[in-house]
């Protein structure tokens, strides 16, 4: 039976990359399965604070190593840090996920992490598919070390049977839509849930998807001009109020073609994400976690 506690990961950075990794922090808090250590939410006034990070790096079960400019030619603690955790990492078995080098910038690895595959957390539109690898990574350690998030974890007012229950009813409700679209007035949960999903759409296929709503745009844009001079050239404004009209309804026309197109390039990623979070549900249940 798994052990019923979180995956302890910790966040090895340079003080100048706070922000980046601070977010990167909430986001794993909000996994509800990781129990991510940075010195900035972890320490507490008054203690020595060399001594608890010693101590973080020897009882995690795996280290995000954030690699930018500032940590890379840096001098000072964090390399420190990063020769602990080198340290640690040759007591573990050959091949075990332990260390994940994470790139911030177009930096240059050091040698003594060149051994490991990195990933990059940039820029801005590859986070969310960098963090999914990430995630991934952490999954094959929790599988290896046969541990799993207690049942009643709290994350955000929820436990994590709820949490899991509230991504599958997510899951059911994008999958159930004719058409998959992404907009700024959802729940923030679910937008970043739906970025994450077209993330997984192939560049080839996003860029293709982007020009035809151009294409379609355009094309729509121009006819409803040429009805216009057609039937009325003295642009009054009645004729102004139609022509705005009918590019109003030829945009969400066309919007609504391509929806479903992403619909379809998701789908298969859908499919398996429903899969896996009723296993999950399924496991709690069966093993009363």
């Amino acid at each position: 039976m798994p052990e019923p506690r979180k995956l302890r990961v910790f966040l090895c950075h340079a003080s100048q990359d706070k922000p980046v990794v601070r977010e990167l922090y909430l986001q794993l808090v909000g996994e509800g399965w990781i129990d991510p250590w940075l010195d900035q939410e972890k320490l507490l006034p008054g203690q020595d604070w060399g001594l608890e990070i010693d101590k973080a790096v020897e009882n995690c079960d795996a280290v995000i190593i954030c690699l930018s400019i500032n940590s890379v030619t840096k001098e000072g603690y964090i390399q420190k840090e990063i020769r602990k955790v080198l340290d640690i990492a040759l007591e573990k078995p050959e091949g075990a996920v332990f260390i994940i080098p994470l790139r911030l910038d177009d930096c240059e690895p050091s040698r003594q992490l060149a051994k490991w595959q990195y990933v990059d957390y940039f820029p801005k539109r590859n986070k969310n598919k960098a963090y999914k690898q990430l995630l991934e990574s952490l999954n094959v350690r929790v599988s290896v070390l046969n541990i799993r998030a207690p049942k009643d974890s709290n994350i955000n007012g929820f436990n994590q049977y709820e949490k899991d229950l509230f991504v599958l009813d997510m899951l059911k409700k994008i999958n159930s839509e004719p058409y998959f679209y992404i907009f700024d007035l959802a729940e923030e949960a679910e937008l970043q849930f739906r970025r994450r999903l077209f993330d997984n759409i192939p560049d080839q296929q996003r860029s293709a998807l982007r020009k035809t709503k151009v294409i379609y745009a355009s094309l729509v844009a121009i006819v409803s001009l040429v009805v216009l001079f057609t039937v009325d050239t003295s642009l009054s404004k009645s004729s102004l109020m139609v022509a705005s009209f009918v590019l109003l309804i030829g945009w969400v026309f066309g919007m609504m073609i391509t929806g479903v197109w992403q619909k379809n390039l998701i789908k298969p990623e859908l499919e398996r994400l429903i899969t896996e979070q009723k296993n999950m549900l399924d496991h709690y249940q069966r093993n009363n976690i």
